[in-house]
């Protein structure tokens, strides 16, 4: 099967070169249209923490409790 499709190829060396310069345009003119970051936004992780505590009021709890986390 590949040794059909190999020398259909050679023989026919014009309708590969036009098919492989189609397919190399498409590719190029796709190109233009992807949106790729090149610098990817940065921002740190971020962790939300929700702690409770009978007897302690909010001040409390986020000095003894959350902070140290």
């Amino acid at each position: 099967m590949i040794e059909h499709l190999i020398d259909w190829s050679i023989h026919n060396k014009f309708i590969v070169i036009v098919i492989s310069i189609i397919i190399i345009a498409l590719g190029i003119a796709n190109l233009q249209d992807i949106s790729i970051d090149i610098l990817p936004e940065f921002s740190p992780p971020q962790v939300i923490v929700q702690t409770e505590d009978k007897g302690l009021t909010a001040t409390e709890v986020e000095a003894l409790v959350s902070l140290p986390l």
